[in-house]
């Protein structure tokens, strides 16, 4: 096997393990790839890559047993794994590509490492949607590309497959002084040309293509999560403050303008009714019906058309990107036109409590758009609390665990019910309007209260009743817990709210972004027709409680650092891409279309236009020339023009410009042994031992012979430029 062929198997190899570290690299991505085996099999390709002869000292037998090893391991992984199949597939991908890596690779071998990396790219490309993927998936293809050029060009060759021994004499500088020599301005014209056709059949493709939402035409490729602890069916003391310590990203809003967003937003989540001794639960959707037979639905109207008659509504279209792994449950600011999704969303809702969520949070970005949110209304009664405008009582102690009921429920201590009812006695003492008395309410705890992150930790009994008592410091969902409480106490129907509240501006792209650290729990008060915000945390909302009705330019934060463009072209990615349905899809064809018609109006008019002036100066010139001798000088100058150039161009000196060059398309190796002759050509150095006619026959071989070797030729290249300067000591 000749050096050069050597060298090209072991680029070939290096260029598979490349491409298998970048499969890695994408598929580190999803949370249920990390682990053991993403960290041996990570390590284990990066040490192979560093020591390429360490393959080779491995027995055959073991070799041999490995399959049989890998596929034991996956049958009881899979049985471990429960109804769960994707990740013991991808943990099993990721095993037979290091089998794959730490064995000798012949072409068949190289095919088949291909195939594993597209397998694990694609999936993370599937469940993750991230912009990294789109810079993953083109090295993956420039990778692939050579690897499969290098097997078309090794099958070429006599040594079609490789050998073991090939690495038996490797020496990385060789190595790296064959890549560099091999490397040439051809090679990158033609990885240019390559690179902007790859693009531009990826667009092409990308625009074509109909819309295929996978998670929806293949259900078990839906991986779900649990969302963040704090915004769950079941809220404990802390969980939402644990949220507020993370300054990722929980929301993208692309809003109509900055001047459509209220003062200060409050991005509504869940409502929670059900008390049980420092934690909320939503009593609704805890035991509603399984998520699996949820209806699925493209867009959804839930509240009446007459209530966006007005002008009073943001006139717009607004468009969510929540991040993977925050919640099931969609944020809204408020009433809504209409809910749109890509494609058809499994979706539970409840209008009248203003929650919807999705069956789990998702592993990637979810986006939705609402058009027309009010944000200046309080939230109407809804069909759940009928028994509350109406003043039913509950029948049996039962009732008092099902929603409405529960928004007036204290299911704690006798001792502890009556210390609340004591002190919302003496707080709401003469007042019969519920709103005065939420504002009572609230006045008490901020005057008896601070902020605080860290309010400490409570013994037994009910934790908020002992914070009432010690009239500690506390965070945003102890306020909000008491303010329920004691408003129940006091008679009045009060539920808990968790969500965002705030947000900040990135004046890149112009979009909202609300961080998981503006994660906030707050509390709406019935008056008998509506429900009523109320942020009773100091800092939070203004003092009465009522939504803003004011929108416009606001204090929000500007983010314009360097973090703020990362995330604008984040931003940017899920416009074009991932919000790509089809309706922009429809858009942009009907676009193209247009401008295709336009097109061929204005060429055709072109065309006529031409034609009709081409004619009449036809026709103008053919009287000049019947009737002036000058216009047949001049085309009998023009005719001997036309000879002239023709022959020049043929036969003369324009003639060499055109002749095909020697050395043109030819190896760069043949070409610098052209030039290398013709400087030995011109040399004047004495040759005194015949030296020059034999490096001159040498050259004619690398340059006239048969495929020449690497080494070898910059060998020679080095012996006629030491010529070429005289050094004769070393001949």
């Amino acid at each position: 096997m000749t050096s050069d062929v050597v060298q090209l198997h072991r680029l070939k190899w290096f260029a598979g393990q490349a491409l298998a570290l970048l499969s890695l690299w994408t598929v580190a991505a999803l949370d249920m790839a990390q682990g053991v085996v993403l960290g041996i099999v990570f390590l284990v390709t990066f040490v192979v890559t560093v020591a390429p002869r360490l393959p080779g000292m491995i027995p055959v037998f073991l070799r041999r047993l490995a399959t049989p090893v890998l596929i034991l391991v996956f049958i009881v992984d899979l049985v471990t794994s429960g109804q769960d199949l994707i990740p013991p597939l991808i943990r099993l991908l990721m095993a037979l590509l290091l089998l794959r890596l730490v064995i000798p690779r012949g072409n068949r071998e190289d095919l088949q490492l291909i195939l594993l990396a597209m397998f694990l790219a694609v999936v993370s490309g599937v469940f993750t949607l991230s912009m990294l993927f789109a810079l993953q998936a083109f090295l993956f293809s420039i990778l692939s590309i050579g690897i499969l050029y290098l097997v078309n060009l090794l099958e070429s060759t006599e040594e079609k497959q490789t050998s073991e021994k090939i690495w038996d004499t490797f020496n990385w500088r060789e190595f790296i002084v064959f890549v560099r020599h091999s490397l040439s301005g051809g090679l990158f014209r033609s990885l240019a040309i390559l690179l902007v056709l790859l693009v531009a059949t990826t667009g092409i493709l990308f625009v074509s293509i109909p819309r295929v939402y996978l998670d929806q035409a293949i259900p078990f490729l839906r991986l779900q999560q649990q969302g963040m602890s704090g915004f769950n069916d079941t809220v404990r003391f802390g969980e939402v403050t644990r949220i507020q310590q993370d300054d990722g990203v929980a929301l993208r809003i692309d809003v109509p303008g900055l001047s459509s967003i209220p003062a200060e937003p409050y991005w509504r989540m869940l409502i929670l009714d059900r008390y049980d001794r420092g934690s909320f639960a939503n009593s609704l959707f805890l035991t509603s019906r399984g998520t699996r037979m949820l209806p699925q639905v493209n867009r959804l109207s839930p509240y009446p058309s007459r209530w966006f008659a007005g002008a009073e509504n943001s006139p717009e279209t607004w468009t969510f990107y929540m991040e993977g792994g925050v919640s099931r449950y969609l944020p809204i600011l408020g009433p809504f036109r209409e809910m749109a999704f890509q494609g058809r969303q499994p979706l539970q809702a409840n209008p009248g409590l203003m929650v919807f969520r999705i069956p789990e949070a998702t592993t990637s970005v979810f986006s939705f758009q609402i058009e027309d949110f009010l944000v200046d209304r309080f939230l109407p009664a809804g069909k759940d609390d009928v028994p509350l405008t109406t003043g039913e009582v509950p029948s049996g102690r039962s009732a008092l665990n099902r929603y409405p009921y529960t928004t007036l429920s204290l299911p704690m201590q006798v001792e502890e019910r009556a210390y609340l009812e004591e002190v919302a006695g003496s707080i709401t003492e003469g007042i019969e309007d519920p709103i005065e008395k939420a504002e009572r309410i609230m006045a008490y705890l901020r005057g008896r209260h601070s902020y605080t992150l860290s309010p400490g930790s409570f013994g037994e009994g009910d934790p908020v009743v002992q914070w009432i008592q010690e009239e500690r410091d506390g965070h945003c969902e102890l306020f909000a817990g008491a303010f329920t409480l004691l408003g129940r106490a006091a008679g009045i129907p009060t539920r808990m709210v968790v969500g965002f509240s705030g947000g900040s501006w990135n004046s890149y792209e112009d979009y909202f972004v609300v961080r998981n650290r503006n994660a906030h729990a707050w509390a709406e008060v019935f008056d008998g027709t509506n429900w009523v915000r109320f942020d009773p945390t100091p800092g939070g909302w203004n003092a009465s409680g009522f939504t803003a009705a004011a929108v416009g330019e606001t204090g929000f934060f500007q983010e314009a650092d360097f973090q703020a463009w990362i995330d604008s072209l984040r931003v940017m990615w899920y416009r074009r891409v991932i919000n790509f349905d089809e309706s922009t899809q429809q858009e942009m064809v009907s676009g193209i279309s247009a401008l295709v018609k336009e097109m061929g109006v204005v060429l055709k008019d072109w065309v006529s236009g031409s034609w009709r002036f081409v004619s009449n100066w036809a026709k103008e010139f053919g009287v000049a020339l019947r009737e002036s001798v000058v216009a047949w000088a001049v085309l009998l100058g023009v005719t001997l023009l036309v000879v002239f150039l023709a022959w020049f161009l043929s036969f003369g000196p324009g003639a060499k410009w055109l002749r095909y060059r020697p050395g043109r398309g030819l190896a760069p190796l043949r070409q610098k042994a052209g030039r290398e002759i013709k400087r030995l050509e011109r040399s004047k150095t004495e040759d005194v031992f015949g030296i020059k006619m034999k490096l001159m026959e040498r050259l004619m071989e690398v340059r006239f012979g048969r495929s020449p070797e690497t080494n070898a030729a910059i060998r020679l290249f080095r012996e006629v430029r030491s010529f070429v300067r005289g050094k004769e000591a070393k001949w």
